[in-house]
C-alpha cells in the first residue's frame, strides 16, 4: 500500500510545518491518531512511534509530499529547473547518463529516484548515488513542473 499526501507550503509556513501537517493528516486518516509521535533513527530518518506505518517526506520550492506505506518507503519531489549536463556525468552511472542524454525530464526522473532510494534505505543521497536506479521499480509522476519518485 502506498498513499501520497501533497500540499503547497503556505506563505510564512516553514517546510517542516507543512510536512508535519501532512504527517498528522496521514496518521488521522489511516490510523485514527490525531497527534502521532514522530521519532528519528540515528541517521535521521523519521518514523512513527507505535503506529504500523512507515513514511517519507520531501519538499521542493513550495511543495511538500509525504508517502505512507506499511513497508519501508522513500519519496522525493524536485522542482524542474535547468541543470548542467555535467551534474548527470558527475553523479549518475554510465547507463543512467546514456538514458538521460540532454533530456531534463529524464535527469529529474533519475535524480528523484536516487533521492527516494536513499530515503528508503535510510542512508541518504551519498550512498544512493552509487546505485543504478534503472534496474529498480519506482512509482513516478511528472507534471512538467515537479517530478516525484517513490520507492517501496
Amino acid at each position: 500500500m502506498i498513499k501520497l499526501y501533497r500540499c503547497d507550503i503556505h506563505e510564512g509556513e516553514r517546510d517542516s510545518e507543512a510536512s508535519l501537517r501532512l504527517i498528522c493528516k496521514a496518521a488521522k486518516e489511516l490510523c485514527g491518531v490525531d497527534a502521532p509521535v514522530v521519532l528519528r533513527t540515528e541517521k535521521g530518518k523519521p518514523y512513527f512511534k507505535d503506529l504500523p506505518l512507515k513514511f517519507s517526506v520531501s519538499h521542493s520550492d513550495g511543495k511538500v509530499v509525504v508517502a505512507v506505506s506499511d513497508k519501508e518507503i522513500g519519496v522525493d519531489i524536485q522542482h524542474v529547473k535547468p541543470r548542467s549536463p555535467a551534474v548527470a556525468k558527475r553523479f549518475f552511472t554510465f547507463e543512467e547518463c546514456t538514458y538521460v542524454g540532454d533530456d531534463i525530464a529524464r535527469f529529474y526522473e533519475i535524480w528523484t529516484k536516487k533521492e527516494a532510494y536513499g530515503k528508503w534505505e535510510g542512508s541518504g543521497l551519498a550512498a544512493a548515488l552509487k546505485v543504478d536506479v534503472m534496474a529498480l521499480q519506482f512509482y513516478t509522476e511528472n507534471d512538467g513542473d515537479y517530478v516525484i519518485a517513490v520507492y517501496e
